[in-house]
């Protein structure tokens, strides 16, 4: 296993998550709910909802396909995002979801603006707070044993 830190991981999926939510934003007013995984070896990779977010799964949650399929990989993995948009009153923001194998999931909201002209996309500072596991049910697992 390569040695990292759980500042590491979430830096390094939030470095693929918001690139890739704000290409989309740049071209549509949101994106269907899509997920990072973070191998125990440290390979990153883009996971879409298959199915659910095409409308030929009525019914089924997209966000419930993703955690699905992380925690059908969870022994593989060493970290999981998943990236949403939700407006509100207040303004527009991607949440992400971050959990990893070894400690506290956390919910990560970052604000943007869309330019109404050029549609670029503009990400603001973003707040962190304690979120729930979905994909370690057990919740944070230590990293040496006791």
């Amino acid at each position: 296993m390569i040695p990292t830190t759980p500042d590491r991981d979430l830096e390094a999926l939030l470095h693929t998550v918001l690139p890739c939510a704000g290409h989309v934003l740049g071209r549509a007013e949101g994106f269907p709910p899509f997920a990072t995984t973070l191998s125990i070896d440290g390979v990153v990779v883009l996971l879409a909802a298959t199915g659910a977010s095409n409308g030929s799964s009525p019914g089924v949650d997209p966000l419930d396909v993703l955690y699905d399929e992380a925690r059908g990989d969870k022994e593989a993995l060493r970290a999981v995002a998943i990236a949403a948009v939700i407006h509100t009153r207040s303004g527009d923001y991607v949440r992400v979801e971050v959990e990893r194998s070894d400690a506290e999931p956390l919910i990560v909201l970052v604000p943007y603006r869309r330019a109404w002209l050029s549609k670029r996309v503009t990400f603001g500072t973003h707040v962190h707070f304690n979120g729930t596991s979905r994909i370690w049910l057990g919740g944070a697992k230590p990293t040496t044993a006791a």
